[in-house]
């Protein structure tokens, strides 16, 4: 599979485990640039492929060509990962600001409250209790139930 975005960092390679078993995250940003979230993409590098993103500048745009790879733990849960194995500079197109923490923080655009207006209820039509059925008469309350 392949995806084009913006390097935005490189981890520092981590051991792990037992076996000492080694992986790199490469950050890339996949944005819509007419969607006003921003969508970020961690890509692992595993094994040989550590450090084939080391001298690639961030905001450099690149294509990634990774496999999917996923597995289920003994308790149920299920992981996913995007392992990297080639990642390749796009020359000739504008970078993106070189870091995020570098950049201006996105200003949160704001929208205008739509006003709302509490609904006008009319007043209940009293009814007459107890109801009266065609033409009988409302009985008095001190006498017995008519049946």
């Amino acid at each position: 599979m392949k995806l084009i975005g913006f390097l935005v960092k490189v981890t520092p390679p981590v051991s792990r485990g037992e076996k000492n078993f080694t992986t790199q995250e490469v950050i890339v940003d996949i944005s819509d640039p007419n969607s006003q979230f921003q969508t970020i993409c961690a890509l692992q590098l595993s094994s040989k492929n550590i450090g084939i993103a080391d001298n690639i500048p961030t905001g450099t745009r690149v294509e990634c060509s990774f496999g999917i790879r996923g597995y289920e733990t003994k308790n149920g849960r299920v992981f996913n990962n995007l392992n990297l194995y080639r990642i390749t500079p796009i020359n000739g197109v504008a970078q993106q600001p070189t870091a995020p923490e570098q950049a201006a923080a996105p200003q949160p655009q704001l929208v205008p409250t739509p006003t709302y207006q509490q609904p006008v209820y009319q007043q209940p039509v009293p009814y007459p209790y107890p109801p009266q059925v065609g033409n009988q008469q409302q009985q008095n309350p001190n006498e017995p139930l008519p049946f």
